[in-house]
């Protein structure tokens, strides 16, 4: 979703929107943007939400009853990516990286579009395009993969 960690970790259950067969995510409250999940991004996102009341935060440090739920940090984050990384024989994962594999992979060259979708102004949104076509469409240092036509 190209969503900053501060953005993630503020997810609240009733974030998840479900309508006509689409899934989406509200960053920022009732009056956020709205970005759309992938099949396999809603079911993490599922597995994670489970029974849930929906004003609880959608990602805690611990799977615990719902009046304990406390909402994971930046440095749990961390964490979690880190294990991932291990995983995957990437040790660089970080929420960084997967912001960049997000901008190196969108199919957008509007700045107003990619504002929006990145939750940030256009004058940043420009920036990296900018980069992009100086670089000649190769991705930044970090990321993950770069998908070809």
């Amino acid at each position: 979703t190209g969503a900053k960690p501060t953005e993630i970790l503020a997810l609240r259950g009733n974030d998840i929107i479900e309508e006509d067969g689409q899934v989406s995510v509200r960053f920022g409250g009732r009056h956020g943007r709205i970005s759309d999940l992938s099949p396999d991004a809603w079911a993490t996102v599922k597995r994670h939400k489970g029974g849930r009341r929906g004003d609880l935060p959608l990602f805690t440090k611990e799977r615990l009853d719902e009046t304990e739920a406390k909402p994971l940090t930046r440095e749990g984050l961390w964490k979690v990516l880190k294990g991932y990384g291990e995983l995957i024989e990437r040790p660089d994962l970080s929420p960084r990286v997967l912001r960049e594999t997000f901008i190196a992979n969108v199919e957008t060259n509007d700045p107003k579009e990619l504002a929006k979708l990145l939750g940030s102004n256009e004058e940043y949104a420009y920036q990296i395009l900018k980069r992009r076509r100086l670089t000649d469409q190769l991705p930044p240092r970090g990321v993950i993969f770069k998908a070809t036509a």
